[in-house]
């Protein structure tokens, strides 16, 4: 059997952790430089606030209702996340970690079905009790059984939600839309639609043939699923990240070239240190640039621009050299860019990367000063030591006017308790 364990409203929920006083109130954390929705409580929700929705298009929404936003605060959420996923190995050490907020488990062996129950609210009042982070466990004989049990166990009570091998769980599919089942996006979920296929249930009796003819092995292997057939394993040991992308929206708008290329030398800095950090290195590098799609009455251009490395590295100045030059290719002058962004690309291990006979860079030399840079900004923070190019400010910075505190990173961040 698999459980699927996923945190309600989790980045929400990691603010009341910590502010008790945002119980009950509708509450939104936005994105990077306070742009969109990305975690919503209930009460929001029943406001009419969709995820992902700009935040000028519910203005009037925060306004009229009091609905509290918050900046988002990774850092905060990222420690939070880790300490409920090093819980679960209290259970059973078959653990992936699926998203910062979702994980799968694994159980072995033949439990009754009360039996799992009980298992999914001690994880459940476990996770609540250490953490004081609410969950939704959803358990199936396949991971996508389980992750509609999770969907269905937000609607419950219990928050729990047993989806077992035979069925009786038929009921509980019809409740689930098609569109809600893992595997299946929006587009297939309306051409389902269109096809007479509503639920969960509706998909699950469909014809194989058909389905897998029309949504290939993907669709046809979610099928089976939700008849017990597991066809989705568990990653117990996730294979190595292929890209890595470091991206963010500036605090206003852009049009001085300086001050968009400084912004893509941080970027491209914090991405090289975090390659570095996984013993990982590029073998190319995708910079992009974009503007605001919403400002319809400004001119449009979203460019980009990869250039291949003579030799895999993770060496910042080599990064810089490459990504500042395909920059200067893809920038144009008269428009007004609001965000920026570089993307390493055909990641590899460190130790499998593929010299170059011709290499003229000391690379002992380049991976010492990298060693010392990255200690140096663990000890006393990520932006101590840098390069020149991405060191100037002004103004540029994402917003984050209404972050909290890093209460579990940070000792200026500790909550302080008066008498």
């Amino acid at each position: 059997m698999f459980a699927l364990v996923d945190c309600n409203n989790f980045y929400v929920s990691c603010e009341r952790r910590f502010n008790p006083k945002l119980k009950g109130r509708p509450v939104v954390v936005l994105s990077n430089n306070d742009g969109c929705a990305v975690s919503r409580s209930n009460e929001a929700k029943a406001l009419g606030i969709e995820m992902a929705a700009p935040i000028f298009k519910f203005k009037d929404i925060v306004k009229k209702h009091g609905v509290v936003c918050l900046s988002s605060n990774y850092a905060l959420y990222g420690d939070i996340s880790r300490r409920i996923m090093s819980l679960f190995e209290r259970w059973t050490p078959d653990v992936e970690v699926y998203s910062i907020d979702e994980a799968f488990l694994r159980f072995n062996g033949k439990r009754s079905e009360s039996g799992l129950e009980q298992i999914a609210k001690e994880i459940r009042s476990t996770v609540l009790q250490w953490t004081g982070i609410p969950v939704s466990v959803g358990m199936g004989i396949t991971k996508t059984l389980a992750k509609a049990g999770s969907k269905l166990a937000k609607k419950s009570e219990s928050g729990v939600m047993v989806l077992a091998p035979d069925k009786e769980n038929a009921s509980h599919l019809e409740s689930l839309k098609v569109e809600d089942v893992w595997g299946i996006g929006r587009q297939y979920a309306r051409w389902l639609n269109n096809h007479g296929i509503h639920t969960a249930i509706d998909f699950r009796n469909a014809d194989e043939q058909f389905i897998r003819q029309k949504m290939t092995v993907v669709g046809h292997r979610t099928l089976l699923e939700l008849r017990g057939i597991e066809c989705i394993t568990m990653e117990l040991n996730p294979p190595n990240k292929k890209t890595l992308c470091h991206a963010r929206s500036f605090g206003r708008l852009l049009e001085s070239k300086d001050e968009v290329r400084e912004s893509l030398a941080l970027y491209t800095e914090l991405a090289a240190a975090k390659l570095r950090g996984e013993c990982l290195v590029a073998q190319s590098v995708c910079v992009f640039l974009e503007t605001n799609p919403f400002r319809t009455q400004d001119p449009q251009y979203r460019p980009s621009k990869t250039v291949e490395f003579p030799v895999p590295t993770n060496i910042t100045p080599e990064i810089l050299k490459y990504a500042l030059a395909a920059f200067d290719l893809i920038f144009r002058p008269g428009y007004k860019y609001k965000k920026a962004g570089i993307l390493l690309l055909e990641l590899v291990p460190e130790d499998q990367a593929q010299a170059e006979l011709f290499d003229n860079v000391n690379r002992d030399q380049a991976n010492r000063l990298m060693t010392a840079m990255d200690g140096i900004n663990k000890k006393h923070g990520r932006e101590t030591l840098g390069f020149s190019a991405g060191r100037i400010r002004d103004g540029w910075q994402p917003k984050f006017e209404n972050r909290t505190a890093n209460y579990t990173t940070s000792w200026n961040g500790l909550l302080v308790v008066s008498s």
